[in-house]
């Protein structure tokens, strides 16, 4: 269940990701909001069909509006910007893949891994520089 809060969070950036797996066949949408890192499975689709028209078209997000996206599948998930210990991409030329760069977030609990697209990267390295997370880059 997603935590309640009257905060509204302003959304930093987006990103289309993809799991890190052998044959990864869901996209996903990276949110980056002042205060969390949200995790869409399939994020086109419910950006289009799982939130009203303003959610979509506005920068400035109610966090109630943003929790019922997350909740509409349950393997939509989300880090509070504190909860994450390190961002790690690597754009080394010898470990591209198919769909873009190597990216690891670690957090307290858990370790994700996923694909960046090649042409996210300065957009990337911008918003966790904003950010102040620990980014490291191989």
């Amino acid at each position: 269940m997603v935590k309640k809060s009257s905060h509204k969070e302003t959304i930093i950036a987006r990103f289309f990701i993809l799991p890190r797996r052998f044959f990864p066949t869901t996209l996903s949408l990276l949110l980056v909001t002042d205060r969390r890192m949200i995790f869409l499975s399939k994020g086109r689709g419910y950006l289009k069909k799982g939130a009203s028209e303003p959610v979509m078209t506005q920068s400035v997000f109610n966090s109630e509006e943003l929790d019922k996206i997350v909740e509409i599948n349950e393997s939509n998930y989300y880090f509070e910007l504190g909860e994450v210990a390190e961002v790690e991409l690597n754009t080394s030329p010898f470990r591209e893949e198919t769909f873009g760069y190597y990216l690891k977030i670690t957090t307290k609990k858990k370790k994700t891994k996923w694909d960046l697209r090649f042409d996210d990267l300065e957009k990337f390295r911008e918003t966790m520089k904003k950010l102040k997370l620990n980014y490291v880059e191989k």
